[in-house]
């Protein structure tokens, strides 16, 4: 078998050497949410350009 690569989740089994910390995991988390809020911003002022545009 071997299904690792699978993200999500706290499966922790056994057989795992490459734990991954605490903080990276937390820092990968930050990293994740930064993303989406860049692309809900850029969403949002592409949007807002484009109503812009067609108000004239």
């Amino acid at each position: 078998g071997g299904d690792n690569g699978t993200p999500g989740g706290d499966n922790k089994s056994p057989g795992k050497g490459n734990e991954l910390p605490e903080t990276a995991t937390n820092l990968f988390n930050y990293l994740m949410v930064g993303l989406m809020l860049l692309v809900i911003g850029g969403v949002s002022l592409t949007v807002g350009r484009m109503r812009k545009f067609n108000l004239k």
